[in-house]
């Protein structure tokens, strides 16, 4: 067995980062918060508190009448009363409810809890389209902390940039290949939206196929054709913090490459829980060196890590994101609302920003969108996701990863 080593990690937060969970816990919609966009103070309601207190009241009823489910609240399932909750259309904001039944001086009974001066920027139109709000994940104690996957798969991203970019000749027949498949893919009519996608995964299994290549050509199981899901490294949950997590809440901004007739920018209708800057985190990477090795990754040690992740984030700030002065101190960028950038390695593959913001064009409107405006966007890619922090657009997700210690865990 080759060597294999357990590194203690500390990760500073150096721009808002939002890390949240698929599940129904980690969104809040209409029934769930009451926010004053001229106050800019948020309460988010304890539901089975809530659905008590009704019950209590005897206006249950009333509140499935006027109010009912209108998306996963994650209402308590206790009592014949609180399964009558189901989904239909919201008649009534949850304001307008308590207002109409002299509710509000009741809200403490059923806030969980309660955030002031909130510095977030409407513009009037958006504060009508304000729908969701996105809380960050928690444990089981309602703690915050940073998912071992989420960490390593931003750590995965940016290895293969830093690859591809420093050896795109060695893809010189892919990226042709993924072109001449987009080009065909906007030429030709097709008879249905299946045969329109099975052209467009054509392109897509191209650029998977590039990632296999660098992480698992020689990983494979000589008595089949499968590869072995992993490349020698292994990154656990953030620990238990010492001191309490700083949050705030912000908008999310998209921001385009390729505008034309507009500014650029669109407020999405949602706000989302973010985690501040000076927040520090700790966790365990440990790397299989041999695992490693069989890789085309040069990863012989820790400083090589580090020196990948930094060439990388530099690449995609300066060339792709195209914010030199951002800061300086950056290796990773971490969470959701960083936008497209470090989720693909077409970033990497296309040095010409017109050539790679043409591929990603293609890509992204061959898709369905659930999104019904993002549909009817000419101004495809939306690539730069931002938060307007202090009256300025931040890019989220920026952190520093270094080393705490090291231990030898194999020979």
């Amino acid at each position: 067995m080759g060597k294999i080593v357990k590194y203690k990690i500390e990760l500073e937060v150096l721009t808002p980062v939002h890390i949240a969970g698929a599940d129904y816990k980690s969104r809040l919609n209409k029934t769930e918060y009451l926010f004053n966009p001229m106050t800019n103070e948020l309460k988010i309601i304890d539901n089975n508190k809530f659905i008590d207190f009704l019950i209590e009241k005897k206006i249950v009823n009333k509140y499935i009448e006027d109010i009912g489910n209108s998306g996963n609240s994650g209402h308590s399932n206790k009592g014949a009363e609180k399964n009558k909750i189901k989904k239909k259309k919201l008649k009534l904001s949850l304001s307008n409810f308590l207002r109409e039944h002299k509710l509000y001086k009741d809200l403490s009974k059923f806030t969980k809890k309660s955030y002031k001066n909130l510095d977030i920027e409407f513009e009037d139109e958006e504060r009508k389209r304000l729908n969701i709000i996105k809380l960050l994940t928690k444990n089981a104690e309602g703690k915050i902390y940073i998912p071992g996957s989420s960490i390593k798969g931003a750590l995965v991203n940016f290895l293969l940039v830093d690859y591809i970019v420093k050896n795109r000749n060695e893809f010189v027949n892919e990226i042709n290949q993924i072109k001449k498949e987009l080009e065909d893919f906007v030429k030709k009519k097709f008879n249905s939206f299946k045969e329109k996608m099975k052209k467009l995964e054509n392109a897509e299994k191209l650029i998977n196929e590039i990632q296999k290549k660098i992480l698992y050509e020689k990983l494979y199981d000589e008595n089949s054709d499968k590869n072995i899901k992993k490349f020698g490294m292994s990154v656990s949950d953030s620990f238990k913090n010492k001191r309490d997590v700083k949050i705030n809440f912000y908008q999310d901004i998209d921001e385009k490459i390729d505008h034309t007739d507009d500014d650029g920018k669109t407020y999405l209708s949602e706000i989302r829980e973010y985690i501040e800057p000076k927040n520090t985190f700790e966790f365990d990477i440990t790397l299989d060196f041999e695992m490693l090795s069989k890789t085309r990754l040069k990863i012989n040690d820790f400083d090589d890590l580090i020196n990948s992740l930094e060439k990388a984030t530099n690449y995609l700030i300066e060339n792709t994101l195209e914010l030199p002065n951002e800061l300086c101190s950056q290796n990773l960028i971490l969470g959701a609302n960083t936008g497209f950038h470090q989720k693909t390695i077409v970033h990497a593959l296309f040095n010409d920003k017109n050539e790679r913001t043409q591929v990603l064009k293609k890509l992204i409107q061959g898709r369905k969108n659930k999104t019904a405006y993002l549909n009817n966007d000419k101004n495809f890619p939306r690539t730069i996701n931002r938060i307007r922090k202090n009256g300025e657009l931040k890019l989220a997700g920026l952190v520093k990863i270094r080393k705490i210690s090291e231990k030898e865990v194999g020979k």
